[in-house]
Parts: C-alpha cells; sequence; structure tokens
C-alpha cells in the first residue's frame, strides 16, 4: 500500500494538485433570508394564484353543468321519440295482425267457393 500512496500522491503533484483526503459533499443551504413583509407577499402571492384557480374551476363547472343539463334535454327528447316509435310498432302489428284474420277468413270463403263449385 506504501507503493500506491506514493503513487498517487506523485501523480497529484504532477497535475500540481495537492492530494487531500475526500471529506464527503457538504449541503449548502438553498434557502435565502427574506425581508419581514416577504411573508405577507407570498402569502397574497399565494392567494391570487387560489383565486384565480377558484375562478377558473367555478367557470369550468358552470360549463359542464350547463352541458349536463342539455345532454338531459336531448335524452329526454328521444326518450319521447322511442315511445312513440314503440307506439307505432304496436299499432303496426295490431294491424298486420287484423289483416292475417282477414287473410285467413278470406281463405276459408275460398275454400267453401272451391266446395261449391
Amino acid at each position: 500500500m506504501a507503493g500506491q500512496e506514493a503513487g498517487s500522491s506523485a501523480m497529484t503533484e504532477e497535475r500540481g494538485r495537492e492530494a487531500m483526503p475526500n471529506q464527503g459533499k457538504k449541503r449548502r443551504d438553498a434557502s435565502k433570508p427574506r425581508g419581514e413583509g416577504a411573508w405577507e407577499q407570498v402569502l397574497a402571492e399565494v392567494a391570487e394564484r387560489m383565486e384565480k384557480s377558484e375562478h377558473t374551476v367555478e367557470t369550468l363547472e358552470g360549463h359542464v353543468l350547463s352541458e349536463i343539463d342539455a345532454m338531459k334535454d336531448e335524452i329526454q327528447g328521444l326518450q319521447g321519440s322511442i315511445i312513440a316509435r314503440d307506439d307505432r310498432i304496436a299499432q303496426l302489428e295490431g294491424l298486420v295482425l287484423s289483416l292475417q284474420t282477414c287473410v285467413e277468413g278470406m281463405r276459408e270463403d275460398v275454400n267453401l267457393c272451391k266446395r261449391v263449385a
């Protein structure tokens, strides 16, 4: 190990640096001191941002609610048209059944005519 220490110090001398043990990184405090009125200013900025975001949220909420109301109206209109269509289908089914009854009666009449003739 003595050879390694001598070699490493020789390398540092060639580079122009002295060998120093690694003392680890020191953390520096990145916070900056603020004046007395700075906290009030920060709080005022935060309050202003919150007010703007609340206004934006209220606007968005109003838009969403109006769209929901419009969709409800559309759904009610569609339900009304579906009910009307179902009523027409029921009427048509009734007409088809009465036509079937008439056709069967006509077949019986034709069969009677064939027997008589």
